[in-house]
C-alpha cells in the first residue's frame, strides 16, 4: 500500500474524490489514464456499482491504462474476485489498482504492460496484395489492377510509417478507398492504435463501414473492429423521450409519432434514427434526440441504457472509427480548448487520421467554428423555458416554480421571454424584406447602407432582450436550493443558459463588427419545407488554415488527405493555402497526383444544353421540369437528379413523377424515407430515379445500369 500523492496528480485525486462522494461511498470504476512516466494524469469514470462489485470495462481504456476502483471499507487488499479481474487485464496489457474512498493510499495489483515498440508496415507486402494474381483479384472477381491504386497505397504506408502529411489527388476509378483502408487496417491490426477515417457523408460512412471495410480484412486476412461514429443528434436520448411522453396532452398532432419512436426505442439495438422503420418530422425528433449540453452523462438515471454511452465505448474499443468531418471537428476543438489529444474527447484517442472527400475539409471546419442562429432555433431554446398551447403554460418555469423562490424572478420570466421572442420575430421580418432581391448579404462595418445600419439595430434590441432573460434565469438558477443544484430542473436551466450566452455573443459579434476584423458577419435568405422565408445570421471565421493547423496537422502524427479534386492548375498550392497544410514543415509533407483510369472520352456523354434560360430566369424551374421529364423518358429511369435547392427538387419531382410513374419507373425523392435505405433502394431498382439534394451529391457509388443518367439542375456553388 503507498500513498497516492506524487503517483496521481491533483486533478485525478480530486476527480475520484469527487465520484465517490456523489456515489455514496460505493465503489466507482474509474479509467485511468498514464503520462510517460507511468503517473496517472487523469481518469474518467467508467461505471458505478454497489458495496461489494463493479463492471470492468475494458472499452474505456488504450494503451498503457489502467482500471482504478475504491474499496468503501478502507481495507485494500485484492479480493479473489480482484485478483481474477487484474488477471484478466493484465493479459490484456492494462493495470489494476485499489483505492481508499479518500484516494489517500493505493494498491497496485497489476502494473500497466510497457508500451510495445510500433511495428512498421511492410510496404512491399500491402502492394503484393494489390499484384494482378494477388489476394484482391481472388476475393473480387471484377478485380481490375491500376498502377495509380498500388502508387497509392506506398505513398500512404510512407506516412504511416514516417508519421507524415500526405496529400493525394485520385480521380474516380482509382480505387482510393481501398488504396488507404489497407494501411489503415494493416497499422491497428499490428499496433492496436486507432485510425479514424473521416469522409463528407453519412452515405459514404456506410459504403466504407458495409462494403470496403470487409474487403480489404479479406484481403488481409485480418480481423479488426471497425465502429461507423455518429455525432449524439443521430441517437434518441431516453430521457428527454421520457419528458416528451408526459406532454403528450399538449401536444396531440405529434402524440402517435412519439409514440411510434418510443415503441421503437425499447428494442433499438443502437437507437440511431437510421434503425427507425420510417422516417420522423425533424421537429420530432429533435424533442427526443441526444444534445451535448442538456446530457448528464453517467449522472442519468437512464445511464444503464444510453444509447449514446454505448456508442461511445464500442468506439473506444474499436481499431477503425469511421466518423464525418463535422465530428471529428468537434473532437479537435474540444482537444484545443483544453482536453489535450492524448485523452478521449468526443472521440477517444488517436493518432492517425484519414479524410476521404478531402476538398470538404475547409468548409467542414469553417462550418463548424462558425455561429448562427434564427428564429426557428430561438423559439426552439425558448419552448424549452416557456411554452403556450391551449391557453396552458408548460416547459422549465413548471418546475422552478415548484422550489418557492424568493424574489420576483419567476413572474418577470414570461414577460421578457414574450419580449424577446416579439424581438426576434421583428428582426426576422425586416431582414426577409431586405434581402427580397438578393439571397445573402455581408454586412461591412463602415459600408453598412441606412436599411443595413437598421438591421444592426434591431440586433442591438435583441442582445437587451437575451440579457433581460439571461439575467432572471441566472438569479433564478442561482436561487435553487443547494441540494437541488444537481437535479434534472437546475441542469436544464443551465443548458438554456449556455444557449442564451452563445446567442448573446453572436448578436454583439453583429453590433460591435469593428472589434472582429477576421471574421465575416452575413444574412442569409431561406426557406422551410413549407415555403416560407426566414432569416439565418452568421459569423465565420475569415480564415481556417491557422486552426486547421493547429488541431490536426501539427498534433497528429499521420494525416492522410485524399479526394478527387484537390489540385488547381495541376498545383496543390492552393488547397495547401486555404487549409493550413502550408504552414507544416516541407519535410514532413508528400503529395501525389493520380488521374482517373476511366476512358470517358468513349464511355461518357456530357451535355450541356444551350436552349434554356438563365438560372435567374422565371421560367427557369419549367425548363428544367420538361427537359428532366423527357430525358428520364428517353433513359428508361436510371437517373440520379441533383438540386441545390429543394423547393426546386419539390417543383420538379411534382411535375416529373405523375408521367414516369405512367410509364412504369419507379420514382424515389429525397426525404421520403432514412438516407441508406433511400439510397438501397434506388440501387436495387434498376429503373428507377431518385431526386435528391445536397447529401446526395458526394459518395454515392452506384455501378452498374441501375445509374446511366445524372441531371445536375444547377451547379452546386454555394454562397461564398
Amino acid at each position: 500500500m503507498k500513498e497516492t500523492a506524487g503517483k496521481f496528480s491533483e486533478a485525478a485525486l480530486d476527480k475520484i474524490r469527487d465520484e465517490i462522494t456523489h456515489a455514496g461511498g460505493h465503489e466507482v470504476m474509474f479509467a485511468g489514464h498514464t503520462d510517460e512516466l507511468g503517473n496517472i494524469v487523469s481518469v474518467e469514470v467508467a461505471a458505478r456499482g454497489d458495496e461489494v462489485s463493479v463492471p470492468a470495462l475494458l472499452a474505456w481504456l488504450d494503451r498503457g491504462d489502467l482500471v482504478i476502483h475504491n474499496h468503501p471499507s478502507g481495507n485494500l487488499k485484492p479480493s479473489q474476485a480482484d485478483m481474477g479481474v487484474a488477471s484478466y487485464l493484465g493479459n490484456q496489457g492494462f493495470g489494476f489498482y485499489i483505492v481508499d474512498n479518500d484516494a489517500a493510499f493505493y494498491y497496485a495489483v497489476a502494473e500497466p504492460a510497457d508500451l510495445m515498440p510500433i511495428e512498421q508496415l511492410d510496404k512491399q507486402a500491402l502492394l503484393n496484395t494489390l499484384e494482378p494474381d494477388g489476394p484482391l483479384s481472388k476475393v473480387f472477381e471484377k478485380y481490375e489492377y491500376r498502377e495509380a491504386q498500388v502508387e497509392m497505397i506506398g505513398l500512404i504506408a510512407d506516412a504511416f510509417n514516417e508519421n507524415r502529411i500526405a496529400v493525394v489527388e485520385a480521380g474516380t476509378g482509382v480505387g482510393k478507398s481501398l488504396a488507404y483502408l489497407l494501411p489503415s487496417i494493416a497499422w491497428a491490426a499490428a499496433n492496436r492504435q486507432k485510425v479514424v477515417v473521416s469522409t463528407a457523408t453519412i452515405n459514404l460512412q456506410q459504403q466504407i463501414v458495409e462494403k470496403d471495410i470487409p474487403l480489404a480484412q479479406k484481403v488481409l486476412n485480418t480481423e479488426i473492429n471497425a465502429v461507423l461514429v455518429k455525432g449524439r443528434g443521430n441517437y434518441i436520448c431516453l430521457r428527454r423521450m421520457e419528458e416528451a411522453l408526459s406532454d403528450l396532452s399538449l401536444f396531440e398532432e405529434e402524440n402517435e409519432e412519439l409514440e411510434s419512436i418510443a415503441d421503437w426505442a425499447d428494442n433499438a439495438s443502437e437507437g440511431c434514427r437510421t434503425e427507425l422503420p420510417f422516417n420522423p418530422d425533424g421537429g420530432t425528433w429533435g424533442r427526443v434526440n441526444s444534445e451535448p449540453d442538456s446530457c448528464f452523462g453517467l449522472k442519468c438515471q437512464h445511464r444503464e441504457k444510453c444509447f449514446v454511452l454505448k456508442m461511445k465505448k464500442r468506439a473506444a474499443a474499436a481499431d477503425i472509427l469511421v466518423a464525418n468531418h463535422h465530428l471529428l471537428f468537434a473532437d479537435l476543438a474540444y482537444r484545443l480548448d483544453g482536453a489535450g489529444f492524448d485523452l478521449a474527447a468526443v472521440l477517444p484517442p488517436f493518432k492517425k487520421v484519414v479524410f476521404d472527400e478531402a476538398h470538404n475539409i475547409e468548409t467542414s471546419a469553417t462550418s463548424f467554428f462558425s455561429s448562427s442562429s434564427n428564429r426557428f432555433s430561438v423559439n426552439r431554446m425558448l419552448s424549452r423555458l416557456i411554452s403556450r398551447r391551449r391557453n396552458r403554460i408548460s416547459g422549465l418555469i413548471n418546475e422552478l416554480k415548484k422550489f418557492d423562490l424568493p424574489g420576483d424572478e419567476i413572474m418577470e420570466l414570461p414577460g421578457a421571454v414574450d419580449q424577446l421572442r416579439d424581438t426576434m420575430d421583428m428582426l426576422d421580418a425586416y431582414s426577409v424584406a431586405l434581402l427580397e432581391k438578393e439571397q445573402s448579404l455581408r454586412l461591412k462595418q463602415g459600408a453598412l447602407s441606412s436599411d443595413q445600419q437598421q438591421l444592426i439595430s434591431y440586433m442591438h434590441q435583441l442582445h437587451g432582450k437575451v440579457g433581460d432573460v439571461y439575467n432572471l434565469l441566472g438569479k433564478i438558477r442561482k436561487a435553487i436550493p443547494e441540494e437541488e443544484q444537481e437535479s434534472h430542473t437546475a441542469n436544464e436551466a443551465g443548458v438554456i443558459l449556455s444557449r442564451l450566452e452563445s446567442l448573446a455573443l453572436l448578436c454583439a459579434g453583429f453590433v460591435n463588427m469593428d472589434e472582429h476584423p477576421q471574421t465575416v458577419f452575413w444574412v442569409k435568405r431561406e426557406r422551410t419545407s413549407k415555403g416560407d422565408f426566414f432569416a439565418s445570421f452568421t459569423s465565420t471565421p475569415l480564415k481556417i488554415a491557422p486552426k486547421l493547423q493547429q488541431a490536426l496537422f501539427e498534433p497528429f502524427d499521420s494525416v492522410i488527405c485524399t479526394s478527387a479534386t484537390l489540385t488547381v492548375g495541376k498545383s496543390f498550392e492552393h488547397y495547401f493555402r486555404r487549409t493550413g497544410i502550408s504552414y507544416i514543415e516541407p519535410e514532413r509533407l508528400i503529395s501525389g497526383a493520380f488521374p482517373s483510369p476511366f476512358p470517358y472520352k468513349t464511355n461518357v456523354l456530357l451535355q450541356v444544353p444551350t436552349d434554356g434560360p438563365e438560372p435567374n430566369h422565371p421560367r427557369f424551374t419549367e425548363y428544367v421540369q420538361r427537359y428532366t421529364r423527357r430525358a428520364l423518358e428517353i433513359s428508361e429511369g436510371k437517373g440520379l437528379v441533383l438540386f441545390t435547392s429543394y423547393k426546386m427538387l419539390e417543383e420538379v419531382y411534382d411535375f416529373c413523377a405523375p408521367s414516369l410513374r405512367e410509364a412504369g419507373i419507379t420514382v424515389f425523392k429525397q426525404g421520403e424515407d432514412e438516407r441508406s435505405r433511400l439510397l438501397n433502394r434506388f440501387k436495387d431498382d434498376i429503373s428507377s430515379v431518385l431526386f435528391a439534394t445536397a447529401s446526395f451529391w458526394e459518395g454515392v457509388d452506384s455501378p452498374g445500369e441501375t445509374l446511366s443518367i445524372v441531371i445536375i439542375a444547377k451547379l452546386p456553388f454555394s454562397v461564398p
